[in-house]
């Protein structure tokens, strides 16, 4: 009966964790994060690459477009370093009559691409 007062007494005032176990959980918590972190930014960068790859798709489908509207072969000019509103403006064909802006609706926010490109008289998308 004694016995089982003290154990009692022992289990309800032992409400802390003791220094080693909360060393082996940050230790614990420094190995996950040692694993996931480079992996997360991995992901990350895999990501991006995708959405760059991605918007210049779309750029050349548009300029395509461009084109086939304006009843052209090639568009007026050739454009470099193609980035913000007011460079996108600037692409036309059929003698200015069609802009590239008209058949962009990506801009949210910011303005301008994600990247810069250089958009050929024969409507060659390639990253600047």
């Amino acid at each position: 009966m004694r016995f089982n007062k003290l154990l009692t007494r022992l289990n309800c005032s032992q409400k802390a964790y003791t220094l080693i176990e909360l060393l082996v959980i940050i230790g614990l918590l420094g190995v996950v994060a040692a694993v996931a972190i480079p992996n997360i930014m991995k992901f990350m960068n895999r990501g991006e690459e995708e959405s760059k790859h991605t918007e210049q798709d779309n750029v050349q489908l548009v300029v395509q477009l461009l084109l086939i509207d304006a009843d052209e072969e090639e568009l007026d000019n050739d454009y470099d370093e193609v980035q913000t509103l007011a460079q996108i403006q600037q692409v036309t064909a059929g003698g200015g009559t069609y802009s590239l802006d008209n058949y962009l609706y990506v801009f949210t926010g910011s303005n301008q691409f994600t990247q810069a490109y250089d958009i050929s008289k024969q409507s060659i998308v390639t990253v600047d």
